[in-house]
């Protein structure tokens, strides 16, 4: 959040507190002016503008990878093998 303190700096008078999770937040009970949420808008009584798009992506270590197939063989009756 690099630009923050700068806002801060321009804005004195404006109080922030930001906060990043994963629960769905009642935005009036809350008192939240301003939410930035990912995915499809549920509430459609809520005022929304896109902010822009990303795609969503699975990655691990490869490590981890390898540790996890290595379980899975030892523990499965079924084996196949990459090409």
């Amino acid at each position: 959040m690099p630009h923050v303190k700068a806002f801060a700096a321009l804005y004195p008078e404006i109080s922030l507190e930001l906060t990043s999770n994963e629960r769905i937040v009642d935005l009036l009970e809350q008192r939240v002016d301003i939410a930035i949420r990912i995915g499809a808008l549920q509430d459609s009584t809520l005022h929304a503008r896109s902010l822009g798009s990303s795609r969503l992506r699975a990655s691990s270590r490869a490590r981890r990878i390898s540790r996890s197939m290595m379980a899975n063989r030892a523990t499965s009756t079924n084996c196949c093998a990459r090409a």
